[in-house]
């Protein structure tokens, strides 16, 4: 399983200037690996001559 360390998860939120308990930059670290093992899933598709979109459908007016 990827993951951060809790040290990392402090670090991200001291960027972004959020007070954390340690209950959630343990909480949080567990999370961002949940959310990093799904991201390695996708990229380990094949999607040679899939074109990229930028919305799943076709948008019409």
């Amino acid at each position: 399983m990827s993951s951060l360390s809790r040290d990392e998860v402090a670090k991200l939120a001291a960027l972004a200037r959020i007070e954390m308990s340690e209950e959630e930059l343990v909480n949080l670290a567990s999370q961002f690996g949940s959310i990093l093992d799904a991201v390695a899933r996708v990229q380990e598709l094949n999607l040679d001559g899939v074109k990229a979109t930028s919305h799943p459908q076709p948008l019409e007016n």
